[in-house]
């Protein structure tokens, strides 16, 4: 016999865990509707917003296709801060993640790095982006990141995007993160990339890692500096 459940809509303001292991509460239902509707209207405002900017797009996948993104930096910045799915928020912080696109598209990245409540997944994906930026200015803010552990992985491409500032101020974070398990490769690369030698010796234990991706980060890292 089939169980009809009760479906309700959620009252203002009011939202409910999707990861709950409670199927019979309407209220998870109601949340799943809420989530599709909201993903339908937010697909269809950025893309009659990029559209009305000049792109050609269907849909926000067509993000993912490789296409130049620069002239639409406003549009897209904008979108990032107003959009709820983390989907479709991903879409737009790869595409922003493509090349340095400006200050505009630092600071929308950045935004979106605060928000510690944000799937940490999400929010690697925003540090890879940030990393392809080479903003020297981001670098102390970048630090921070580092530095806090509710950041989770996300810190794992933080590092990279402190390397790829050239800022030494990135150095000493660095050097401390190489005894973070959850880190240390990252930051092993990330000194490479920063470029000071003095970064060696503190590589050089890492050479012996008994995880292979922090030895081999750690040794590359270390055979770049003695150049």
């Amino acid at each position: 016999m089939q169980i009809a459940r009760a479906r309700r809509t959620l009252a203002p303001g009011e939202a409910v865990s999707l990861s709950s292991e409670d199927y019979s509460d309407p209220r998870r239902d109601a949340e799943i509707d809420r989530l599709a509707d909201r993903f339908v209207d937010e697909e269809r405002g950025i893309v009659a917003a990029l559209r009305a900017d000049g792109m050609e797009i269907t849909t926000v996948g067509d993000l993912q296709d490789g296409r130049a993104v620069r002239e639409h930096v406003p549009v897209l910045a904008e979108w990032l801060g107003r959009v709820e799915n983390v989907d479709v928020k991903e879409v737009i912080v790869r595409a922003l993640g493509t090349r340095p696109h400006g200050r505009l598209a630092v600071e929308a990245l950045l935004r979106e790095l605060r928000d510690v409540d944000a799937p940490r997944t999400y929010r690697w994906a925003v540090g890879d982006a940030l990393a392809a930026q080479r903003d020297r200015t981001i670098a102390p803010e970048l630090v921070a990141v580092l530095r806090d552990p509710r950041q989770g992985i996300a810190r794992q491409t933080v590092a990279e995007a402190l390397g790829r500032t050239g800022d030494p101020v990135a150095f000493r974070p660095l050097v401390e993160a190489l005894a973070d398990p959850e880190v240390a490769g990252h930051a092993a690369q990330a000194l490479g990339l920063l470029g000071d030698p003095a970064a060696r010796p503190h590589l050089e234990p890492l050479r012996s890692s008994s995880t292979p991706w922090v030895r081999n980060a750690a040794t590359q890292a270390f055979e770049r500096l003695g150049r």
